[in-house]
């Protein structure tokens, strides 16, 4: 669990603050930048998962806000459960 963790992290601090530009780091071969429905998604893969983020600004008649959606992808035999309310989002900047 620490493990998939650490690689969220990773995955998200490609994009923090960002939005839609990616950092790509370099000579990471584990880490790829792809579009998916016009947006961009910053993908990393380790041992056994994909951890993808996509950050997006969205501006409409109440403003502008941040659209960051997340996808884990379990490639690995084994099975895992995210603590769902244990789960928050922390907006720093």
């Amino acid at each position: 669990m620490k493990k998939l963790f650490m690689l969220f992290l990773l995955s998200t601090t490609v994009l923090s603050g960002f939005s839609q530009s990616l950092l790509k780091p370099e000579n990471d071969s584990t880490f790829t930048a792809e579009y998916r429905n016009g947006d961009e998604w910053a993908m990393i893969a380790k041992e056994g998962f994909i951890v993808g983020v996509s950050n997006k600004l969205i501006k409409d008649d109440y403003g502008k806000f941040y659209r960051l959606q997340i996808m884990i992808q379990n490639l690995s035999n084994n099975s895992f459960v995210l603590p769902g309310p244990n789960l928050s989002a922390v907006l720093i900047g």
